[in-house]
């Protein structure tokens, strides 16, 4: 689990979606929640995984299959939480890189996914190198994704906060000039 590349990522894409759509930055404890929904799939499946720990660790909240049946639902009862739908869903995209690629298929291949992992595409890149090297690589890519990550997270935080800042002063302002 990528506590910060999750987290931060994901509110380092909100941020500037946010900017785009003309809109104020999201609140403080709005990032919070958003950040809580990013994490969420690995939250659910190793937690599903420590109650029944035959299943994979990430298996039904990482497959493409749950968020079909989550966006069908959340559109029907409550369209505006389908940010939190995408949010989950894009915790998929960065898991991409290191995890088998069967579990976004799941339940396509039956309830227990047989057989050794199937080589992740990241993992794959990686044996093409020589091992010196590969190694060095794949250890710095998670130190990298951990470390953008963290400096995403700070800086939508930053950018909140300051706005917030802003706004509250300049409505002080317009108080006191009536």
């Amino acid at each position: 689990m990528h506590l910060l590349g999750h987290v931060g990522f994901t509110l380092g894409l909100v941020t500037p979606i946010q900017k785009i759509r003309g809109r104020p930055p999201v609140p403080v404890h709005r990032l919070l929640v958003f950040a809580g929904f990013a994490l969420l799939p690995d939250i659910l499946d190793k937690t599903l995984h420590l109650i029944l720990p035959k299943c994979p660790d990430h298996l039904i909240f990482h497959s493409v299959f749950f968020y079909l049946i989550a966006l069908l639902i959340v559109w029907q009862v409550r369209p505006r939480w389908l940010v939190y739908v995408a949010i989950m869903a894009f915790h998929l995209v960065l898991d991409l890189p290191n995890d088998d690629p069967r579990y976004l298929a799941f339940p396509l291949f039956g309830w227990r996914i047989a057989g050794p992992m199937v080589e992740p595409l990241g993992q794959h890149v990686m044996n093409q190198l020589p091992a010196f090297l590969s190694t060095k690589i794949w250890v710095g890519h998670y130190l990298v994704f951990e470390m953008t990550g963290a400096f995403l997270t700070l800086w939508a935080f930053r950018v909140s906060t300051k706005s917030h800042q802003q706004r509250a002063s300049e409505k002080q302002q317009v108080t006191s000039d009536e």
